[in-house]
């Protein structure tokens, strides 16, 4: 996305995500996953300006630069692994 965004002339903030809302659980489990081994995440009572709940909009990057998400959360959490991995 950011390459299409510098060849376009059209540098902004754009949202990359799914446009579908994941749990924090979802996001351990994939993590988890990933990794081969579990975590033993401590969840803690939320506090007043906790966000209860983000979605990221990618409407203006399919309008701008015609992009769209190509890869999972259960595979972007594997090759962003093994990418650190190879480092």
């Amino acid at each position: 996305m950011c390459v299409l965004a510098a060849e376009s002339g059209k540098i902004k903030v754009y949202n990359g995500g799914s446009g579908q809302g994941v749990s924090l659980r979802e996001i351990i489990a994939a993590i988890e996953n990933a990794i081969g081994k579990p975590l033993n995440p401590a969840f803690k009572v939320a506090r007043p300006l906790d966000v209860p709940r983000s979605v990221l909009d990618m409407r203006k990057a399919k309008a701008d630069l015609d992009w769209s998400p190509e890869t999972g959360l259960e595979s972007g959490m594997h090759q962003t692994f093994d990418w650190f991995n190879s480092l």
